[in-house]
């Protein structure tokens, strides 16, 4: 009997080993620092991170191919950015790394109108700026007119 339960414990050892191995196969490793590959077309193009009092900072790299247009707006091969910051991992250490955001789709720079830092008015509708840990998020405010629109004061959402 006790042959048996110590054969089905190895057994359970010996696969329980096995799916190990294999998870750690399938995971990217963690010291990669590739997030350049995305980022390189957006205006960080270098790992050039600088400690602040936040951590480690990844800056802007390529800020001569973007020009600045109006509010905080700049263009490049006809496609509207602003300036973000998301969070990615090198080495198991976080870094804040800033970038141009892609905002072509949600922008007409032609008929923007800012109401203040949060509210404005683009392509006939009225939005607020969200920020979370991917960049800046263009949130519509439903039923609202841009002719009559009033900002409220310190309520956000």
């Amino acid at each position: 009997m006790r042959l048996l339960i110590l054969l089905i414990i190895f057994g359970f050892m010996s696969c329980s080993t096995e799916q190990t191995r294999k998870n750690q196969e399938s995971k990217p490793p963690e010291s990669d620092c590739n997030y350049l590959e995305y980022f390189k077309d957006l205006g960080n193009r270098n790992i050039d991170t600088i400690r602040n009092k936040f951590g480690l900072f990844d800056p802007l790299d390529d800020t001569l191919s973007f020009k600045k247009t109006i509010s905080v707006f700049y263009t490049k091969n006809d496609r509207i950015y602003r300036k973000s910051k998301t969070h990615t991992q090198c080495n198991k250490q976080h870094i804040t790394l800033e970038f141009f955001q892609d905002l072509t789709d949600n922008i007409d720079l032609e008929n923007f109108k800012e109401y203040d830092d949060q509210f404005f008015t683009t392509k006939g509708r009225v939005y607020f700026w969200w920020v979370n840990s991917g960049g800046h998020m263009v949130i519509p405010v439903e039923n609202a007119s841009g002719e009559t629109f009033t900002p409220f004061n310190d309520i956000c959402g």
